[in-house]
This record gives C-alpha cells, sequence and structure tokens, in this order.
C-alpha cells in the first residue's frame, strides 16, 4: 500500500509533465517582442536627433542666404552650400544620403510680420531626409524648414521715420 503523500507526488508529476517547455517557448515569445521595444525607442531617439538636426542645418542655411550677395540665385546657392556642408559635418549617420534634399524659397512676409516690423522678404531653407532605421520595415522622415527676413541695404530715401 502507498502513502497519501506519495500518491499527491506523483499527481502533481503528472500535472508538471504537461508544463514541459512552457518557459522556453514563453521566452521564445517575449524575447523578440522586448527587441522590438528596445529597437522602437532607439528608433525614435535617432529620429528626434535627426529632425533637430535637419533643423539645425535649414537655420544655418537660411543665415547664409539671407546676407546680401550680387544675386538672389547667388544667395539662395550660399545657403543650399552652408546647409549641406552642416548635414555633411553632423547628419551623415542619421540621415539618410540618398534621401536629402535642400531647397531655398523666397517670398513675401505675412501680413502680421510686414505690419510688425516692416519685413517684406523672406527667405526659406526647406531640408528633407530619411532617418537611418534600425526597424525593419520603419521609415520615418524629416521634413524642417527655417524661414528669415531677407537682409537689405537700405538708403538715406528708404529710411523708415
Amino acid at each position: 500500500m502507498t502513502s497519501p503523500g506519495a500518491s499527491r507526488c506523483r499527481a502533481a508529476r503528472r500535472r508538471c509533465r504537461g508544463d514541459r517547455g512552457a518557459t522556453s517557448l514563453e521566452l521564445a515569445i517575449v524575447t523578440p517582442l522586448l527587441f522590438l521595444l528596445i529597437g522602437t525607442a532607439v528608433q525614435v531617439g535617432l529620429w528626434y536627433h535627426a529632425r533637430s538636426i535637419a533643423l539645425s542645418a535649414a537655420q544655418e542655411g537660411a543665415r547664409a542666404a539671407r546676407l546680401p550677395a550680387t544675386s538672389e540665385a547667388a544667395a539662395d546657392a550660399a545657403g543650399t552650400a552652408r546647409a549641406l556642408r552642416y548635414l555633411d559635418q553632423l547628419g551623415s549617420d542619421v540621415l539618410v544620403p540618398g534621401s536629402l534634399a535642400v531647397t531655398p524659397e523666397r517670398g513675401v512676409a505675412d501680413a502680421r510680420a510686414a505690419a510688425l516690423g516692416g519685413i517684406t522678404d523672406v527667405v526659406s531653407i526647406r531640408v528633407r531626409s530619411q532617418v537611418v532605421s534600425i526597424v525593419p520595415g520603419l521609415a520615418l522622415d524629416v521634413d524642417q524648414v527655417s524661414t528669415v527676413p531677407v537682409e537689405r541695404f537700405r538708403g538715406d530715401q528708404e529710411a523708415r521715420p
């Protein structure tokens, strides 16, 4: 005759046999999800950093394009070159080089800005690119614009009252 404790142990072992490998299976399912979560967090950090670099490059380019030059085309070229040089120095690790676009745009300030400071002409530099992806299938874009007033020399006749 067997003791009641021994029969309880056999019953417990029989129940546990069905759970063999459950821990390995849980680990095999949870580990890739954990890596995906960590990779997504790093990818968001890279996107934020790339966005900051693109905005800084646009600001640098706009500062160069606003200065007086022989023509608007020369000023735009100087702004584009300055932005590209800035991106080459800082953005080569986080921005995809083939997707990089720097475009100058000229226009007239909106009515509110013109009324506040007498600003009429503005120049904008737009930087667009894709962020380097570490998460498969996730492509994030960056699009930043910096708009500044164009500096110009005013003669005595054009001076403000």
